[in-house]
Parts: C-alpha cells; sequence; structure tokens
C-alpha cells in the first residue's frame, strides 16, 4: 500500500486548527481565575462553589445528548472555566480555614 506524501495530505480543517491551538485556551481558561477570585469575594465563597461545582456536572455530561462538534468543544471550554472557578474557590477556602502553618499540607492535598 502506498503512503500518502507529505505534499498530498488534506490541509487542517477549521477544526483542526482549533484542537492545535489548545496552548491559546488554556490561557484564555487560566485568566478566568483572577475573575473567579473577585466573585468569590463578591458574591461569596458558597454560592460560587455550589454554582460552579453544577455548572461543572451540567457541561460535564452535555455532550452525551449533543451531536454537534463545535456545540461539544464549546461545553468543554465552559467546563474548563466552571474547573478554574472550583479550583480557585477551593484554594481560598483552604486559606480561609486553616492556620498559615496547616496551609501547604491541605493544598498538597489538592495537587
Amino acid at each position: 500500500m502506498r503512503r500518502p506524501s507529505a505534499s498530498s495530505t488534506k490541509p487542517l480543517s477549521g477544526l483542526g486548527r482549533l484542537l492545535r491551538g489548545r496552548g491559546v485556551w488554556l490561557a484564555l481558561l487560566k485568566s478566568c481565575s483572577p475573575l473567579s477570585g473577585l466573585l468569590a469575594d463578591k458574591l461569596g465563597r458558597r454560592p460560587l462553589l455550589i454554582g460552579s461545582g453544577l455548572l461543572f456536572a451540567g457541561l460535564g455530561v452535555a455532550p452525551f445528548f449533543l451531536d454537534d462538534i463545535v456545540i461539544i468543544l464549546a461545553t468543554r471550554f465552559g467546563l474548563g472555566i466552571a474547573a478554574v472557578a472550583f479550583s480557585t474557590v477551593g484554594a481560598t477556602l483552604v486559606g480561609d480555614h486553616f492556620r498559615p502553618a496547616e496551609q501547604p499540607r491541605w493544598l498538597e492535598q489538592r495537587a
């Protein structure tokens, strides 16, 4: 069987280009961390923790019911935002509830 050469392969589709730029997506997700910290200070830790947990659960099962890959990728991006918010609030709660000497031990548990 003849293998295709690099010049004969098809160029990347729009989806392929989108997936290749995953570093950009990660940078966008991590930029949501300060925003989730501000929301935790403004709204309270508990509402943001519960809301981001519910959003994470809802967006986590959504692709099971979806057929369009673009919408599935959008739910994955929303899942990442929910995870960043949940993680940020979790670290903040460790800082709120434990003495400074105990904090490293509990933050290591999250890793």
